[in-house]
């Protein structure tokens, strides 16, 4: 057995200060690391089981702190890069704080550092199938993302990750990547909603990266997701052809972004897809919204994140009116009586009429 390591004291932090920093200033949420730029880092790659977590030895290193190696178990069932193997073991090490007696707080508390609640949530817990992103460091193997070198995934999920990742050790077979390849496979990505976010996203980003560029901008650079690859995500937006820009658009029609829990909710990989499309078709995203709008399948505050795009998507100056006027009636929601809910639901209907009206007459609006 092959034991594998993360950084010391990289992957859990103490942050019992979380819960006693309350109106502190908040640091920018990083994104999640796109598959291109995982595999770009990693030497081996593998889905397998969140076995079992243990700690293998401690070290007090303070009064109330207390320094803890541990050890995670993975079952492997695939490998899809990399030697094979039929399982691997992860050590790290974290700090651990002791509450004090008398609090509400749990005796002990370790915290991932910089984690939202969406990352706790996704957490991976014993019997879940994860991702694993693995690179070479010496004679071992560490994570390759501190973040997201271990990825949740559901079981349903895994021919689609396989597929992708196989397809991505084809591109890159002889060390270089043709940039169309990658742009190609970047919008397979964006086909399935299990891999929307790591193609959509990736493209975003190169677009972004490509205007950087061109515009010289010194600051550029605070707003390039150091998340997504360098290199190949701009490679793949430049390339990315007509043909594939038609098939993004086609996607986007023919989705109705109610897959998953969050039925009501689009998704990052949707919210990317829509400002993808902007780019080169905004007049189909924007009565694609429309359409969604007319649904009615969306909460008050999806519909006036769709009514905003859409609004900017035709610049009418009468929709940016009622969509302020929505969001200011909705930010009272909790405490809307139902003659504000009638109210709301005539602000949308007007909205839709107007955004339809607009819409009929709008033949090209110029974008990038």
């Amino acid at each position: 057995m092959k034991k594998l390591r993360s950084s010391p004291i990289s992957l859990l932090f103490i942050a019992f200060a979380v819960s006693l920093a309350v109106g502190a200033k908040t640091t920018p949420v990083r994104a999640r690391a796109t598959l291109l730029s995982l595999f770009e880092r990693s030497d081996a790659i593998m889905i397998g089981r969140f076995d079992k977590r243990e700690d293998s030895g401690t070290n007090r290193v303070g009064s109330g702190f207390t320094q803890v190696t541990t050890k995670t178990y993975f079952d492997i069932s695939t490998v899809i890069k990399g030697e094979p193997r039929k399982f691997v073991v992860i050590e790290d090490e974290g700090f651990r704080y002791q509450i004090p007696k008398g609090t509400d707080a749990p005796a002990e508390a370790v915290f991932t550092v910089g984690a939202s609640q969406g990352d706790l949530d996704n957490t991976p817990k014993p019997g879940d199938t994860v991702l694993l992103f693995l690179k070479s460091e010496g004679d071992s193997l560490v994570i390759a993302d501190e973040h997201d070198g271990i990825r949740k995934i559901q079981a349903t999920d895994q021919n689609v990750y396989v597929d992708r990742i196989k397809e991505l050790n084809s591109i890159f077979e002889n060390g270089g990547a043709d940039p169309t390849r990658v742009a190609a496979w970047l919008v397979r990505c964006a086909e399935q909603q299990t891999t929307r976010w790591d193609g959509t996203h990736e493209l975003m980003q190169g677009f972004r990266h490509l205007e950087w560029r061109d515009q010289k901008d010194p600051n550029g650079y605070e707003r390039i997701d150091p998340t997504v690859s360098y290199v190949r995500g701009p490679e793949a937006s430049k390339a990315l052809t007509d043909e594939l820009k038609n098939a993004l658009t086609q996607i986007l029609i023919s989705s109705d972004f109610r897959v998953g829990p969050r039925s009501n909710e689009l998704s990052d990989g949707d919210r990317e897809l829509v400002a993808l499309i902007k780019r080169w078709d905004p007049k189909t995203a924007a009565a694609f919204l429309v359409s969604q709008l007319k649904s009615g399948a969306f909460t008050a505050h999806e519909n006036a994140g769709m009514m905003f795009k859409v609004a900017e998507l035709i610049g009418d100056k009468q929709s940016s009116e009622i969509v302020r006027s929505y969001r200011e009636t909705k930010s009272s929601s909790s405490g809307l009586t139902k003659s504000g809910w009638i109210r709301l639901n005539q602000m949308l209907d007007n909205f839709i009429r107007n955004a339809e009206t607009q819409l009929a007459g709008f033949d090209t609006i110029s974008s990038n």
